[in-house]
């Protein structure tokens, strides 16, 4: 074990020697039981006559069935614990299942959602993430309608009208300025066209690219790294020292520009199996943790920054963790991605290791 995690254990052996009190896990054992709880990012605080519905659904046949419904009133901040009683007669685990969830204001209007699949051969559920909605318009423009005339004039026109033009004179090239979300490769991108300029999300870094017009179309560029439209829903990526690659519409967004957009600061991911960590809100840090490919999840929202500026200590009910960032090139061997910050983790007794970057 280095220096610096023996800095980072001693620093989350600090924490985790404070005392606290200690919780008893509730027994979600029974079948035909659901467990869970929700949570958003924003700092905002709700209030306390909101609702929270929860629905628990079977979407493998042609229709979503509706399995169990149920509505919390005066949910008041998160997190919100939940728990769902259901008939397990009929259910067959091995088919799909998704809980949907919907956070209400006083009004009825939907402030966040999430939908989740499930995995209804376990009675608990990692935490679900409410994703902010957007309030709707409340106005109201109304199109102004021409007077109908008196009269119909039925003269032929001198004239033909113009012909439609035939699809093979239509752009053959995508709209990239309506398209933001791309898979070129394995890699999955975000490109924001504005005013002419493009800014590119790659998993290692951000890049804004300058408008090129070309014979076939709009062409972004920028120190080494071109993006632009090769057909109709198709567009090529070139990287520095890489082949172009094709590039379709992703029905996904990219993770980075996602957590960036729900409020990251910095994200970092590890191959030990494959994890994550996010940081959010810098005045008030919040630590997310998404462990073992995805099946895990554990939040803390103590967390001390270092006084040295380099790294975080975190602690949550019976986890405390330690956080080194190191800013030093950190090369993702699983994808060949080379990142600015090399993450040193001890996560209770366990060591990792990541690449990341600030969003």
């Amino acid at each position: 074990m280095n220096a610096r995690i023996l800095a980072i254990a001693a620093l989350a052996t600090l924490v985790a020697c404070q005392p606290a009190e200690e919780e008893a896990l509730p027994d979600h054992g029974a079948p035909g039981t659901l467990a869970g709880s929700a949570f958003y990012f924003e700092r905002i605080a709700m209030p306390d006559d909101a609702s929270l519905e929860v629905v628990l659904l079977n979407t493998s046949g042609p229709t979503d069935r509706v399995l169990t419904r149920k509505l919390i009133d005066d949910v008041g901040s998160p997190p919100y614990a939940f728990e769902l009683d259901y008939d397990p007669a009929g259910v067959d685990p091995s088919e799909s299942h998704e809980l949907w969830l919907t956070l209400y204001m006083p009004d009825g209007s939907a402030r966040f959602s999430a939908e989740s699949p499930v995995d209804l051969s376990r009675s608990e559920m990692p935490q679900v993430r409410l994703v902010a909605l957007e309030p709707e318009s409340e106005t109201v423009v109304e199109e102004e309608v021409e007077p109908v005339p008196d009269t119909v004039d039925t003269e032929e026109p001198d004239s033909e009208p113009a012909e439609e033009p035939a699809e093979s004179e239509l752009d053959e090239h995508a709209d990239l300025s309506d398209i933001n979300d791309w898979q070129c490769g394995d890699i999955r991108i975000e490109i924001v066209v504005d005013d002419g300029d493009a800014v590119l999300t790659l998993p290692w870094e951000d890049q804004v690219l300058r408008q090129r017009e070309t014979d076939t179309g709009s062409r972004y560029e920028g120190r080494g790294v071109a993006f632009w439209s090769s057909g109709p829903d198709e567009a090529m990526l070139d990287l520095p020292q890489q082949d172009p690659m094709e590039c379709r519409p992703s029905s996904l967004p990219s993770p980075w520009a996602l957590a960036r957009d729900a409020g990251a600061y910095f994200r970092a991911t590890g191959n030990e199996p494959g994890w994550v960590l996010e940081l959010y809100d810098r005045d008030d840090p919040v630590l997310r943790l998404e462990l073992e490919g995805g099946s895990r999840e554990l939040l803390f929202d103590t967390v001390i920054e270092d006084p040295d500026g380099d790294g975080y200590i975190a602690e949550s009910p019976g986890n405390h963790a330690g956080i080194i960032l190191i800013r030093e090139p950190c090369h993702d061997t699983m994808v060949g991605w080379q990142f600015p910050y090399r993450i040193e983790m001890l996560l209770n007794d366990r060591e990792l290791s990541a690449c990341g970057r600030y969003l």
